[in-house]
């Protein structure tokens, strides 16, 4: 049996905070602090909460994350993610005899790239750590001590001998570029945090942090030991105080928290459960849908936690109509949209090596035609939906493999910008291409009918 939990929440962290702030500091004064918390999502939230608290207008105080808090102080401009992997490419040419192609490496520049930051953010002694990882991979591959070693194991050896000599080369390419990586500006910053400290405000609040880097376990100590700054936990006494509980883990382990005011509202507080059966995924949807639109939930107060991330887009695309407003704070991959999912189709049926199977002259295979068109967000293009229509029952009926693409958008006007991709089908030139791609998917948002979608087709537009 799989259930969704859906939780009524009635004590909110951020209201406590606010209070707290309000009593620590004039409303007019609020301008001159700083508010650092996990994520631009609870700024947003702590603001509207702010405000309800304040039956008076004022400034705001300046709101940011760690991350960019972090940013700041170390002053160093980051690299974005695809230079910063070309970078790494370039400078692992210099060092490997017999370098991979850029396809390839490209594979693991992420994964090199995130190594790196780790290490830096975490304060770590590259040339130390990178030498225990080699020693780590050569126990696990006990071969690769056999006196004679096949090609792959060589390049492998190769490549984790000199792991420290790319991590080093590749930093020194960024400062001649006046670049950085993320992790390498966290510990900058925490390098600096002394000298930073006296030019920043004299009042900093950390609110709901939890897993910190060591550099910033360190910015934050060195704040809060100078009273520069405080921090409150967000959590409870029933894991906190709890040793063997594992949630509590980086609560005990932060000296700062140590004396934190921790609230017991899970055991204090009366609970009602509910159990719903759900023999399938799509039965979790339609009951939490239900329950939404029954219960008289409080939405701002109400948390709908999936057993699959994956059921997210399915459960967007069911919510009650009467929901205008929902706070999504899962991570919403454009991988799992049907946007995505769509503009996926139309390219592998233009693949040279597809040809055959999709397209007969200007006909495009029924089969695509049919998947296009039973995505959710074409639902209002074919009211009754193609497959009940006459035309489509003639199909199947005379077996016709490949439908003619101007009789078919006759027979179904609506369909005409969606189907409008045929077009791409003679253009070879590569920027050519993709211009009409992004001026077909600026027209395509006209027949889609949902908001999240359509984000998504933007942001594939922007990106």
């Amino acid at each position: 049996m799989s259930k969704n939990k859906i939780i009524n929440n009635k004590h909110s962290f951020l209201d406590e905070v606010a209070i707290k702030i309000i009593n620590d500091i004039k409303v007019t004064n609020l301008k001159d602090i700083t508010i650092i918390l996990p994520s631009r999502r609870a700024g947003i939230y702590f603001k509207k909460i702010l405000a309800q608290h304040i039956n008076q207008s004022f400034l705001l105080p300046k709101i940011t994350t760690i991350n960019e808090f972090i940013l700041d102080l170390s002053e160093c401009k980051v690299i974005d993610s695809f230079e910063a992997e070309l970078e790494l490419y370039s400078c692992y040419k210099k060092i490997h005899e017999k370098p991979e192609s850029l396809d390839l490496f490209l594979n693991l520049a992420p994964i090199i790239i995130n190594d790196f930051n780790l290490i830096d953010k975490y304060l770590l002694k590259a040339d130390k750590l990178l030498f225990d990882l080699k020693s780590i991979k050569e126990i696990e591959n006990w071969s690769l001590n056999n006196s004679e070693l096949t090609d792959n194991q060589n390049s492998f050896i190769d490549f984790w001998n000199k792991l420290g000599e790319l991590y080093t080369s590749y930093h020194l390419r960024l400062k001649a570029l006046n670049y950085t990586t993320e992790g390498h500006a966290y510990r900058i910053a925490s390098d600096k945090i002394e000298k930073k400290a006296a030019f920043l405000n004299d009042s900093i609040y950390f609110i709901g942090l939890n897993a910190l880097s060591s550099s910033e376990e360190k910015i934050i100590n060195h704040l809060i030991k100078i009273k520069k700054a405080e921090i409150l936990f967000d959590g409870d006494q029933y894991y906190t105080k709890n040793p063997d509980h594992e949630a509590g883990h980086f609560f005990r382990k932060f000296s700062f928290f140590k004396n934190q005011k921790v609230s017991n509202h899970f055991l204090l507080n009366k609970k009602e459960i509910k159990v719903f059966e759900a023999k399938t995924d799509m039965d979790q949807i339609h009951i939490t849908s239900s329950i939404i639109q029954k219960e008289n939930l409080d939405l701002d107060s109400t948390a709908i936690y999936l057993v699959d991330e994956k059921l997210l887009t399915p459960f967007v695309y069911n919510i009650p109509k009467n929901v205008n407003d929902l706070n999504i704070t899962m991570g919403y991959s454009i991988i799992n949209t049907y946007s995505f999912g769509f503009i996926k189709l139309i390219l592998n049926s233009l693949d040279n090596k597809n040809e055959k199977e999709y397209w007969k002259g200007n006909k495009v295979n029924y089969k695509l035609i049919l998947e296009i068109l039973s995505l959710p967000i074409f639902n209002d293009v074919i009211k009754e939906g193609i497959e009940r229509t006459s035309y489509w029952r003639n199909i199947i009926k005379y077996n016709i493999k490949f439908i003619d693409l101007k009789s078919f958008i006759n027979e179904f006007p609506k369909t005409s910008e969606i189907i409008s991709f045929y077009k791409f089908k003679s253009i070879k030139d590569p920027v050519s291409f993709l211009k009409e791609i992004i001026e077909y998917l600026i027209l395509l948002k006209i027949s889609i009918n949902n908001k999240i979608e359509i984000n998504a087709v933007d942001l594939s537009i922007e990106s």
